[in-house]
């Protein structure tokens, strides 16, 4: 860690004066940001420029009035990025695999406009960006590994830290900046976005160990999952802690049996939803009821409310959707109505918003490619399919998979994209000439 602050330092104090500037002169941020930009690009400096959006994507999740600029800027950056990487395509190099197994839902993606109505302009918007953040990021991501190694790998997970870690010193300076509805935040606007974040920067630290075994020593590695452990502490994200268990659970069982590990998850995640029904009792036996929320637990904070809401909305578009952000669009219109069921928010379900979005033909088509990434993966990486089975859980519970914009997808996609460059360890390769040889 020391060694990463004294190699980004210079960056740092960078990135303090983007928040300073966007704090207190926002129109300037937006031209001036996204100049250091450009010149960071022109430089080569792609792993500064991922870690600037990494940044921004997290502090336009807040909800403070001071953040606002990060709120408008990340489409910006966004843009920027994109058309960097296009204009500098023959110097970004290797390619990443994502995109073009991302191809036939990109392309559907912008067909399915036509049905969006009101929605046209936010859903072209949206749609643009996502299809520019599988285009760009993960080759942006893949050119640092290939120029810097795989230290490239370890120095964003640390910046992410670092970002993480200012969350918790603000904690003890300016308490309300942090916190909301008593629960901590951090960075990020609620404590269930912090909850999503710190489950993809739990297994960005595993899939960091996993590709880059002496990154961290002992110590550090014990330091990192107690600051993980305190932050899932003190945002109590019920989801979040249930994924890391899950993913804990996923890597033991395809270490033991594959068939097995497949067959029990899948029915795991099938039955997830159910164990709210139960799990008041198990509360109330262990005397957590009031850092679990019992009082929000048997509606599921009122998921429960959302899904049958959208599933009913679903079925006036079933095949098609409306684009992106059409959930968003309707949920918003019948705010008023779901309070008063007890529910504000979206929908709360990858799966679903994907429908609401693209019908049951965009659904398929989706997670067809987000299947055959993984798929293909785990060819070489063991890790690929408990990491997917563990997004898949997280993603039942919210939407965040569906937008492209936020501090969560940029993370699955750069570890995807790790995944489906790097060849298989050799520790593996050693493990299967043993399997086979113990078999001949």
């Amino acid at each position: 860690m020391k060694d990463f602050l004294r190699r980004y330092l210079s960056f740092i104090i960078l990135l303090f004066a983007w928040v300073a500037v966007g704090m207190l002169a926002k129109p300037v941020a937006l031209v001036f940001i996204p100049l250091t930009v450009i010149l960071l690009w022109q430089k080569r400096q792609y792993l500064k420029v991922l870690m600037g959006f990494l940044l921004v994507l997290m502090l336009s999740d807040n909800l403070q009035p001071s953040m606002s600029f990060a709120r408008d800027l990340k489409s910006i950056y966004m843009l920027l990025v994109g058309a960097l990487f296009i204009a500098s395509s023959k110097r970004i190099s290797p390619k990443s695999k994502i995109f073009f197994l991302f191809l036939p839902f990109v392309v559907y993606s912008f067909l399915v406009l036509y049905n969006s109505g009101a929605n046209f302009t936010v859903g072209l918007q949206k749609t643009i960006s996502y299809s520019l953040l599988l285009l760009a990021i993960p080759s942006v991501m893949l050119k640092c590994i290939h120029d810097d190694g795989k230290v490239a790998i370890r120095d964003i997970f640390y910046m992410s830290m670092f970002f993480l870690l200012m969350g918790i010193v603000i904690k003890f300076y300016s308490p309300l900046f942090v916190l909301r509805a008593g629960r901590y935040s951090g960075l990020l606007g609620n404590p269930n976005g912090l909850g999503i974040y710190m489950l993809l920067f739990y297994l960005f630290f595993r899939v960091t160990n996993y590709f880059v075994p002496n990154a961290f020593s002992r110590q550090e590695r014990i330091i990192i999952y107690l600051f993980i452990a305190y932050n899932l502490f003190l945002c109590s994200s019920r989801t979040a802690l249930g994924g890391v268990l899950f993913f804990f659970i996923a890597e033991k069982l395809f270490r033991v049996s594959g068939f097995l590990a497949i067959i029990s998850l899948i029915i795991g995640m099938f039955f997830a939803q159910y164990l709210f029904l139960y799990l008041p009792q198990i509360v109330s036996s262990l005397g957590l009821e009031e850092y679990f929320r019992l009082n929000t637990l048997e509606d599921a904070s009122g998921r429960f409310v959302a899904w049958q809401f959208a599933w009913t909305k679903i079925q006036d578009n079933f095949f098609l959707g409306g684009g992106f952000g059409y959930d968003e669009f309707i949920m918003r219109k019948n705010y008023a109505m779901l309070s008063k069921l007890g529910h504000s928010g979206g929908v709360h379900n990858s799966y679903l918003s994907f429908w609401f979005d693209f019908g049951l033909v965009g659904l398929i088509i989706y997670f067809r490619s987000f299947i055959l990434s993984f798929v293909r993966a785990h060819k070489n990486h063991i890790i690929a399919f408990p990491l997917m089975f563990t997004v898949m859980f997280s993603i039942t519970f919210e939407s965040w998979l569906v937008a492209s914009l936020n501090p969560y997808t940029i993370q699955l996609f750069i570890m995807l994209a790790i995944m489906l460059h790097l060849p298989k360890r050799e520790e593996e390769e050693n493990d299967n000439l043993a399997e086979t040889s113990s078999s001949v």
